[in-house]
Parts: structure tokens; sequence; C-alpha cells
């Protein structure tokens, strides 16, 4: 199995790894500017990328990061992404891990002052009762404790898609209502929405998948809808009404 990657060519611009957790060194490969790791076979690529990726690529200005899922929550990132403008974070089965707090993510936001775009991706159209703790309708939600005590100034637009009724879910997208000052586009797509702006066209929902996007609709027209500023472009994607989509 392989255990680490050395490279030391000057002129690297884009890097991409799918595997495993290993030992990553790009030497003197400064130049490193789009960035996208991967890992489907084992947990906790975000703890890794929030311990060593700001010195593996300092300069990075797109990164990719795509995990299997998370057992722990994400720490405080170690360093800064001086140069970071487009972040997106992928999570394959984040049921696997019920206790996952998704406000965490924002210390990828702080350590990145100059991000302009965060996609979060969840591919969790269906999930089995009680696994994620999800809210009641009656719940009076506080300001999420996750808000740093200085703003983001430079983020522009923020996109969920797999967007779920779960409490640390709708906890992440009120804090970044409060942390951007200057967010200006805001869409949460209750379906598999990285797949169609991937593909073009909508990708087949059964019916567990539309009645889980109902009740997601239902979390952000209660909890989310009403702290959208006006000055924000806010979007909520539903399961369209395409024959594709009414397939069970």
């Amino acid at each position: 199995m392989l255990q680490m990657i050395e490279c030391s060519a000057p002129n690297l611009s884009t890097f991409n790894y799918d595997g495993p957790l290993i030992h990553i060194s790009l030497g003197s490969s400064l130049q490193v500017k789009k960035m996208q790791m991967t890992c489907a076979i084992m947990p906790n690529l975000l703890h890794y990328a929030s311990a060593k990726l700001s010195s593996i690529a300092p300069n990075v200005q797109t990164l990719f990061l795509h995990s299997l899922y998370e057992t722990v929550n994400t720490p405080m990132v170690l360093g800064k992404f001086l140069h970071l403008k487009y972040l997106e974070i992928k999570l394959f089965m984040p049921t696997r891990s019920p206790g996952y707090d998704f406000c965490s993510l924002v210390s990828f936001l702080d350590a990145s002052p100059t991000l302009r775009t965060f996609v979060l991706c969840v591919e969790a159209p269906t999930m089995e009762g009680g696994l994620i703790p999800g809210v009641n309708m009656c719940e009076d939600f506080s300001l999420a404790s996750c808000v740093p005590k200085h703003r983001h100034r430079k983020l522009k637009s923020v996109i969920i898609t797999g967007f779920c009724p779960w409490k640390t879910m709708i906890e992440l997208t009120r804090c970044i209502l409060d942390y951007a000052t200057s967010l200006k586009h805001l869409t949460l797509d209750t379906t598999l929405g990285y797949r169609r702006r991937r593909l073009g066209n909508c990708f087949p929902l059964g019916r567990d998948t539309i009645m889980e996007a109902r009740k997601a609709i239902a979390a952000i027209r209660t909890y989310i809808e009403g702290k959208v500023p006006s000055k924000i472009t806010f979007k909520v994607l539903e399961p369209c009404n395409c024959n594709k989509c009414q397939e069970c």
C-alpha cells in the first residue's frame, strides 16, 4: 500500500489525489493553485485536511475535499489558506457519523479570509429514522455558538446541496448568515443537486427521498427563511415535477 507521496516539481499547478490518508509533501511546489483530495475508503479527510493542507499547498486557490464521512468534528485549521477563493466539501456517507457537528466546518471558512464561494455537498438522499438528530418544528434556536468573534468579509456565495433537516446543518446555515457580512447568494438544495449541477438534468428521486426533501423544506421555512437579509438572493431548490423525480 502506498505510504507517502513526495513531489518536488516546482511548476506543479494542479494536484489530484484519491486514496487513503497518507503523508504528502509537495516540497517547493508553491505554485499549486488547484487541489482535489478524495478519500472514499476511510473517514476523516476533513480532520486530516485541517491539520495538514495549509502547509502542503499554502497558495491553493481552488480546493475540493471529498470525504467518506467524519467520526470527529472538524477542529480549528492549523494555519491559513490566504489565497483560497473556492472551497467545495463533499460527504459521501454522513449518516455513518450521526454525532458530527456541521457547524465545525466554519473552521475552514475562518481559515480562508479571501474565500468567495463555499459549496457543501451531502450525499444523503434518505436516512434511517433517528440516525442524525433532527429538529422539532417548535424548537427555539438561539444563535449558533460556532459564530467566530470576527466576521468574514469576502464570502459571496454559499450552496448546500442535499440539505437535510438536521439540527447542526440548520445551525451551520444560520451561522453563515450571521458570519458572512458580504454574502450575496445562498442556495439550499433539498435534492441531489450536486449531480444535477454536473449532469445538467434531474437525477431520479424515489418516494422516500422526496419525503425527506419536504421535511427539509419545512425546516428551511421555519428556521432559516426569516433570518435571510433582503440583500441576499435566497433560493430553495425542491424536487421537480418531472417524471424522473416521481419514480418510486
